[in-house]
């Protein structure tokens, strides 16, 4: 799934890579919705943040 969304991303048509940047926040929050809190959980909430970001950036081009 990560390599999808990796090469979603790499693709230089915008909604295909708006579409990766949605992918890899979906994906995020259904990896953080199955762990507790604690240093990989963090690091995961930072992982989202860049992912959001990364989709309002591809969505203001």
């Amino acid at each position: 799934m990560e390599m999808t969304t990796a090469v979603l991303l790499l693709v230089p048509k915008r909604t295909v890579r708006l579409f990766g940047a949605a992918l890899a926040s979906v994906q995020m929050v259904a990896v953080l919705s199955q762990t507790g809190w604690n240093t990989v959980a963090a690091r995961d909430l930072c992982v989202l943040a860049s992912a959001l970001a990364l989709f309002f950036l591809v969505r203001s081009e």
